[in-house]
Formats: C-alpha cells, structure tokens, sequence
C-alpha cells in the first residue's frame, strides 16, 4: 500500500542556456532555375530563427501517499477512507498550491475529485458512505490523469467496482495538474513486473502512471511550447519480493522517464540505493536527509506503528535547481522553502495530514 510519484519536463529558464537548434538554410536557387514564371512553386518559408526560451521559470511540485494503517481503513486496503484525513490533505494543498501533484494511494479516482462512496467500489455498497474527498481543492482548478484499473490475469479495463476483482490494480497512483499553468498533451502507464517469472509472485497492486504537458504561455526557443511528463510509480512493498520491486523501478526507469527533462518524487518502497536505481542524469532534490545540496541528518519520511521509521520517500530530478525564494509565486515570502525542497514535520514544515497518513510529504521548488 506504499507508492510513489515521477514527473518529467521539457524546458529551459532564465538561468539556462538557450536552447540549441540547428540553423536553417535560406534556400538559395541554382543558376539553371529560371529567374521567375506565373507557374512556378514559390520557396518554402525558411523556419523560425532561434531565440531564448520563454514563458514560466519555475515549478512547484508536490509528491505525497496519501495511503495509511488505520484499522478502520483495513476493509480498503488501507488506502485513504476517512473524509477528516482527505479535508487536512485538501487543506495543505490549497495552501502551498503546488503545480503538479504527484499522488499515490489514492483509494480510487473519483476521489480526487468528490466524496467517494462504497457504491463506487463494490457492487451493492453503500451510496451514503462518506470514504473522504475531494482530495484536489476545486477552487485551484486541477486536471488529472490515473492509470486503469486492469485485470492481472487478461489485462481487462476493470474500472467499475474494483474492489469486487481480487487480480485488479486499481486506479491509486495519479498526476494531477493545475489547468492555468499546464495542460494534458498525453498519458502512459506501466503495471507491475513485467517478466512472466515475477508476475505470478508479485503484487499486481503496484503500478506507474505518466502524464505529458505543455506549459502554458512558454516557447522552448523554437516557437513550440515547453513540454512536461509527470510520472507517478508505484513499486511493490518492502514486504513483497525484492525482485519485484526492482523490476517495477526499473520498468519506470526505462518505459516512463525517458523525456530530456524529468522530475519524480514520492515513496519508492525502499532506501536502499541499489533497488532505487536512479540513472546518473538525476540528481537529488530530495533523498535520505538530503535537500539537494544540504544534508540534514535524523530525517525519515514514513513511521508505523510497530515496525519504526524509514527513509522510503525520494525527489529527483533530470533538470532545473534549487529554488530558495519560489514562495512568492505561490502564498508570498512565508512560503520560501530555504532548502529548495521541505518534508512533513521537519524543518518547521507541516505534515499534510497529522494523523491520518503514515507518510511525510515531500515538496519541491525548481528553478527551471
């Protein structure tokens, strides 16, 4: 019940170098071409001269599992099904109004966007059930996108009652976007292993969904607008074979992040190095203590009752730096994460939902 989020992007800002395009002859006539005729094609329009990217220069981007070990969410497969845990999760995101948030755990789609019912899951259940939501405040406009539910033995689309398929992965990892900033211009997923080995062994529970958008008002230097891919992966739990885990990372790895630019955040399932399989083109915005360049020391990212504390939350990302003073863009100097990336509880910032997730959530600021 532990997921994690990714998201790629395609730009370049004010900090950058401009972006190299590959100049463009002006076609120049032979000296056999007739000088001019009523019939003749007149040349193609040489392209666009290169110029300096333009639009947006910085990103918010929120990574967050929602999921949690309340008794009372057994019947749920401990997903979030309490509407006070999803109205503190509302109330922080409303409040630091990330760009994109990159959401795991999500009980089912619908949430995201109003109260979710039992009728909603389970043939026969309950119409009045309150399971919690909106998650996504409506007054900040959020788009989303959430892989299918499928069926592991055919693959079949699964999406009406899911809990009633015991083989389904269920639509709990998602991107979700705000439509004044971005907007959708494609989506790609990936479930579970992918070897014939590991699929009978491993939970097909565990997904990765990405989503691709353009940046609103930005020009990449050619006269095309910025492009984004987010990605939010769900690797297996730490109870679950290891090489199950390591399949779905590397799945995620090498079938979703293959934008130029790529951010990704959230719970990986694991701190150990050699199962995060991170390429060396990412660097760091947030992992074991480290806030890109700052090391902070005692930091943990998910505690549970009786199994202790662990490091299974990261950020990186394929582009960009640190931004320091990003606040202003979003609630004003208050808002400025000194370290260009904050977790729940730590450094005086708040958890998104205390109690009521047994994750901390990882917020980051890129200066593109």
């Amino acid at each position: 019940m532990l997921g994690l989020a990714v998201f790629a992007i395609a730009c370049s800002g004010s900090e950058s170098s401009p972006v190299d395009v590959p100049s463009q002859p002006t076609p120049v006539p032979s000296s056999d071409t007739p000088a001019a005729s009523a019939t003749a094609t007149p040349p193609a329009s040489p392209a666009p001269a290169p110029h300096a990217p333009s639009g947006p220069h910085h990103l918010r981007y929120l990574a967050i599992n929602i999921g949690n070990v309340a008794i009372t969410c057994n019947a749920y497969e401990y997903k979030l099904c309490t509407p006070d845990t999803s109205d503190r999760v509302r109330d922080y995101i409303a409040t630091w109004k990330p760009d994109v948030v990159l959401v795991s755990e999500v009980l089912d789609e619908p949430q995201l966007d109003r109260v979710l019912h039992d009728s909603d899951l389970r043939a026969g259940g309950s119409p009045t059930s309150n399971l919690g939501g909106p998650i996504l405040p409506p007054e900040l406009g959020y788009a989303h996108v959430c892989h299918p539910s499928v069926n592991r033995n055919d693959g079949a689309v699964h999406n009406e009652h899911p809990l009633d398929d015991k083989a389904a992965s269920h639509r709990h990892e998602c991107v979700a976007w705000r439509k004044d900033r971005l907007e959708l211009a494609a989506e790609n997923h990936v479930f579970g292993p992918n070897s014939d080995e590991l699929k009978p062994k491993c939970n097909y529970d565990f997904t990765a969904q990405a989503a691709t958008l353009r940046l609103l008002q930005s020009d990449d230097g050619t006269g095309k607008p910025i492009e984004v891919t987010g990605i939010a992966p769900h690797p297996a739990s730490d109870s679950e074979d290891v090489a199950c885990r390591k399949d779905t990372i590397r799945r995620m790895w090498k079938e979703l992040a293959t934008k130029p630019r790529v951010f990704l955040g959230g719970d990986f399932n694991t701190g150990v190095d050699a199962e995060l399989q991170v390429p060396p083109s990412f660097a760091i915005n947030y992992s074991h203590g480290r806030h890109f360049t700052t090391q902070h020391s005692g930091e943990y990212t998910a505690a549970y009752y009786i199994r202790g504390s662990f490091e299974l939350d990261h950020a990186f990302s394929s582009f960009g730096h640190a931004c320091t003073t990003c606040g202003s863009y979003y609630g004003g100097s208050k808002q400025d994460l000194p370290f260009g990336s904050a977790v729940g509880e730590w450094d005086g910032h708040p958890w998104a939902a205390k109690p009521g997730i047994d994750h901390r959530q990882i917020l980051v600021d890129l200066e593109l």
